[in-house]
């Protein structure tokens, strides 16, 4: 079984310069917020994902998998 995640570029301020930025990388919404509590989504930025439900398949090989 397969779910989907939604993902997003993220405008964040920089802990230590104050500065706002656009993270380079999406995020889920528990993620960005993590990093900045005000994160804000940039608008049209949206990825959906579908990821597997079985953890074990998410693993890039083999040996990660025991």
């Amino acid at each position: 079984m397969h779910h989907t995640i939604e993902l997003w570029l993220w405008r964040v301020t920089d802990p230590v310069s104050r500065r706002r930025y656009v993270t380079r990388h999406r995020l889920n919404e528990t993620d960005a917020l993590d990093l900045d509590p005000n994160a804000e989504r940039v608008p049209g930025s949206q990825e959906l994902r579908h990821v597997p439900g079985n953890s074990q398949a998410l693993s890039s090989s083999s040996f990660q998998r025991g």
